[in-house]
């Protein structure tokens, strides 16, 4: 037999029944409106989440999307992809006063 027929063998796990013990009830976990869950905040979408991390990188970059110091560079995407993202999240930005 070789190296690979015997680590074949080795790591090979025979499937077995789930008892009523292996699986936790649904019963031991938190609802959705525990106050585990809702305690300082209310509970978000992940839209909503995914919209207030977007604005909070753009304030930070003074709305700047593209290049090494842009919006785009920070969160790991295409500037396009951005683009689209917020066009979807429904993000905008804002009237700039100018001096």
């Amino acid at each position: 037999m070789n190296t690979a027929e015997s680590r074949s063998k080795e790591s090979h796990l025979e499937p077995r029944e789930a008892s009523r013990s292996d699986v936790s009830a649904s019963e031991d976990l938190p609802s959705a409106g525990t106050e585990r869950n809702t305690r300082d905040r209310k509970a978000t979408s992940l839209a909503e989440v995914e919209r207030e991390h977007i604005m909070k990188i753009l304030e930070g970059t003074n709305w700047r999307i593209e290049g090494a110091k842009g919006a785009a560079g920070i969160l790991g995407m295409n500037p396009a992809t951005l683009r689209s993202r917020m066009k979807k999240l429904g993000i905008q930005r804002p009237n700039m006063p100018r001096d």
